[in-house]
């Protein structure tokens, strides 16, 4: 099936309290994508730092209940800066850090398929300069 030519809708700070009778009342999407088979939930983070218990762990079973729920074949993306990513490899040898609970095998494994992708390949795919240049301007700043 190709998600491209699927009608879709897209909302942001989804809880799924909002549409499922649930106790957690905890947000599943800064964005989320649906279409009629799929959905895509997308964690953002500009300034702050990914953590894995609230932004990764708490929103994989929250994307779990929805899925079941709406039929729909699931996708976390987690979107951070290149900085940020780099920077939390300090606090690797830190049991809770993002970083030494993530990984590749982390990735793989879950039941919910979930990739990383940095503010700045978006940037490079932006092809207006004027826009570019500003995403890259606040990234310098990020």
């Amino acid at each position: 099936m190709d998600v491209a030519k699927e009608l879709t809708l897209v909302t942001f700070d989804y809880h799924p309290v909002q549409v499922f009778e649930i106790s957690d009342h905890g947000e599943m999407s800064d964005i989320l994508i649906w279409s009629k088979g799929h959905l895509i939930s997308i964690e953002c983070k500009f300034k702050s730092k990914m953590k894995f218990g609230k932004d990764y762990t708490q929103v994989q079973e929250r994307i779990k209940l929805v899925s079941k729920g709406t039929k729909k074949i699931p996708l976390q993306v987690l979107l951070m800066t290149q900085k940020n990513w780099n920077g939390s490899f300090k606090y690797q040898k830190n049991t809770s850090s993002f970083v030494s609970n993530v990984s590749t095998k982390t990735l793989d494994n879950n039941q919910i398929p979930c990739v990383i992708i940095f503010w700045e390949e978006i940037a490079e795919k932006i092809a207006d300069s004027t826009i570019r240049n500003y995403l890259y301007k606040q990234l310098g700043r990020a």
